[in-house]
């Protein structure tokens, strides 16, 4: 299992025109709910002792996305995790949980999956489909003293389940205010903790409008520093990953469709006077109906 997360760690902290432009907003409804759907398929790759291993993965998430109300701030939100299915293969060892399945759920993986099913995030956005994030009210996190568990939670976190971000759907336009069909713009950000520096910068373009859907490609980067301890080792991790990919947005609501995202990525783990690279490909598919 120890083996597994290292290399996960560098890869998971690793979308005829009848408009012609498009201008970010969310029109939505209370009472509406929306099923979100995300798949993960990748496959990592780590070097250590002279022996390369590959990991190859895939993770499904079914969750419930329900507008709650409307005020003057926005659209009063709440976001749920009802279905998870993993499975990953590395040194001829099958890992498997499907939160469904009652021997899943009482089983190693499920003391760690098992609360983030059904935990809800709840929060407000506003009128450009932007979670404010004074709003933002995340499920209580249980601390566990088997660091062994976390680990699978952590992962699932990077993973934007259990208490950590609010919800794939919203935050596509930061800070655009109208797009014209064939033009690009950058979006980009950049945090700094004392154990974590993560900078993005991802270019979209809007293709084209079309049947009341836009368009748009990216690519992008993402750089990583992290600093993280799991079973009292402590792990610095680093990745530098290249994204591409197409998003679809409702025009009329301005809730995405679906994005698909493909990021290639290089790095390292180093613990305990050892550097361990890594590289992997991840395919993300998020659905929204």
């Amino acid at each position: 299992m120890k083996s597994i997360v290292t290399s996960f760690l560098a890869l998971v902290l690793t979308i005829g025109a009848t408009a012609q432009s498009y201008i970010p907003a969310v029109k939505l409804t209370a009472g509406k709910k929306y099923e979100v759907v995300t798949l993960v398929d990748g496959k990592m790759t780590q070097d250590a002792m002279g022996q390369t291993m590959e990991i190859p993965m895939n993770i499904s998430t079914t969750s419930a996305l329900s507008i709650i109300g409307a005020s003057d701030k926005g659209y009063s939100t709440e976001y749920v995790a009802n279905k998870v299915v993993l499975s990953m293969s590395a040194m001829g060892q099958d890992i498997n949980y499907d939160s469904d399945k009652k021997e899943d759920r009482e089983g190693q993986l499920g003391s760690s999956i098992n609360k983030m099913i059904g935990a809800t995030t709840k929060f407000t956005v506003d009128a450009k489909g932007n979670i404010i994030k004074e709003s933002v009210v995340k499920p209580v996190e249980d601390k566990k003293e088997d660091d062994n568990s976390d680990m699978m939670g952590m992962m699932m976190k990077n993973l934007g389940l259990g208490n950590a971000g609010a919800c794939p759907v919203f935050d596509l336009f930061t800070n655009v205010t109208e797009i014209k069909v064939g033009d690009s713009f950058v979006d980009s950000t950049s945090t700094k903790t004392p154990d974590d520096k993560t900078k993005t910068s991802t270019t979209y373009t809007l293709k084209e409008i079309k049947d009341g859907i836009a368009f748009f490609t990216f690519t992008g980067t993402i750089d990583i520093e992290k600093k993280v301890e799991q079973m009292g080792m402590e792990m610095n991790v680093t990745s530098n990953a290249k994204v591409n990919g197409d998003m679809q947005i409702d025009v009329a609501t301005g809730l995405l469709v679906k994005k698909v995202s493909v990021s290639e990525s290089t790095g390292s783990v180093d613990v305990q006077g050892m550097s361990i690279p890594t590289t992997g490909k991840v395919t993300s598919t998020i659905s929204v109906k």
